[in-house]
């Protein structure tokens, strides 16, 4: 009988909005951990849990997540992701909800007994401290995989989305061996790559290119992966394929520790989600715009 890989995801998860080039409106359980999660459970070796605060209104639209955590008596997160000429604008609203999840018994247990971890935070609530706390509860042989994607982000009294700049990053990169972000999730992307590893070298860093791929990161160098190429046709088929490229990422690198081998399966397990994404939303595109 093979023993599964077993992964914990601690983070956020949300209540994604979306409209789309079309003006078409989806309303969906979102986050990286929620796509993730979607991966996972077509990996039969792998058993996935997540660790993240969410209120009761998640719990109605996502029953089968698989979330460690009691629901809050706060909303849980919610982004309205909106795209011109194929840019998305984010707002986020319910953020008084987005607290990291307690580290209880149970969530220490879990991770105890996890061969990978992934922090996904979607704000920049996860302090180095309960940073620490997390590595300390796991195994010293997991991987550890980091998605920084919301200490990037800041929210206004406006609700809208902004970048900013990831200052705790000297004190919170040391703890994992992996750290995965995209190219649109700050400026100079692969400058702030090249900042992050050469003075964590220990760290590797891969940062996503959409169509161009990915670079990788070690010790300062830098090396390219090409993407699988694929025709999109509405921004919003793109929503997650990042999040699915860093769950079969995380599982490749995690068997192989070989990360240019790990990255090209990644490539092509966004691919296909972004083919397989195109034709499940045209028809309910269609029916929309009619």
């Amino acid at each position: 009988m093979t023993v599964p890989v077993r992964v914990s995801i601690v983070g956020h998860v949300c209540i994604d909005e979306n409209v789309g080039d079309d003006e078409s409106v989806t309303r969906a359980p979102g986050s990286p951990a929620v796509y993730m999660v979607g991966e996972f459970e077509q990996l039969s070796f792998v058993e996935a849990a997540v660790i993240a605060p969410f209120g009761r209104d998640f719990q109605q639209l996502s029953p089968g997540t698989p979330l460690l955590t009691r629901p809050g008596e706060r909303p849980t997160l919610l982004y309205r992701n909106l795209f011109v000429d194929g840019h998305r604008h984010q707002e986020c609203r319910h953020t008084d909800g987005a607290d990291a999840a307690p580290l209880d018994h149970a969530a220490r247990r879990r991770l105890a007994h996890s061969d990978i971890v992934i922090v996904a935070p979607l704000l920049d609530t996860f302090s180095a401290e309960y940073i620490e706390q997390i590595v300390a509860s796991v195994p010293r042989a997991a991987l550890k995989v980091l998605l920084p994607q919301g200490y990037f982000r800041q929210v206004g009294a406006d609700h809208r989305v902004s970048q900013t700049a990831f200052a705790d990053y000297a004190r919170i990169l040391p703890f994992f061996d992996l750290v995965i972000f995209s190219d649109e999730d700050c400026d100079n992307a692969l400058d702030r790559a090249t900042e992050y590893s050469s003075q964590i070298p220990q760290t590797r860093i891969v940062v996503t290119q959409n169509k161009h791929g990915a670079t990788l990161f070690e010790a300062g160098g830098a090396v390219s992966v090409a993407a699988t190429p694929v025709e999109t046709v509405d921004s919003l088929v793109t929503i997650g394929a990042g999040d699915v490229f860093s769950a079969h990422l995380a599982v490749a690198y995690s068997a192989s520790r070989d990360l240019v081998g790990a990255v090209t399966t990644a490539n092509a397990a966004a691919g296909r989600f972004l083919e397989t994404e195109q034709l499940r939303l045209a028809p309910i595109q269609a029916a929309l715009s009619a």
